[in-house]
């Protein structure tokens, strides 16, 4: 994720737009691989995207480079293409199959992305 917040840091705006759909696809599975990880049962190995860390700081480690990333990804975005990426990160935060209620850390996780 660091080599991709720094692309996206360093690429011009039209490439990233031009790539939007495929970059905001990697993010939501980036994401869903954060939400789903349990550092201390570790149901998800981040050692293949992330360096080798600590047990205990995987997850929060592993949620602060997308975040990161994913701040890169929507500075370089126009009105008219951020539009359609909020409303799928809201509802890959916000809407649940099965009508299950929002766990509390996914809103934060959210939030964390709207103050950083």
């Amino acid at each position: 994720m660091e080599v991709l917040s720094k692309a996206l840091h360093h690429a011009p705006q039209d490439a990233v737009l031009e790539h939007t759909k495929g970059l905001s696809n990697i993010f939501l599975q980036a994401l869903d691989m954060v939400k789903m990880a349990d550092p201390s049962m570790n149901k998800v190995d981040f050692s293949i995207v992330f360096a080798k860390l600590p047990d205990q700081t995987f997850a929060y480690q592993a949620e602060t480079h997308v975040i990161s990333a994913f701040r890169e990804f929507v500075v370089k975005l126009n009105d008219s293409t951020f539009r359609p990426v909020f409303r799928r990160l809201y509802d890959w935060a916000f809407v649940h199959e099965g009508g299950m209620s929002v766990p509390e850390n996914m809103v934060c996780l959210l939030s964390d992305c709207v103050r950083r």
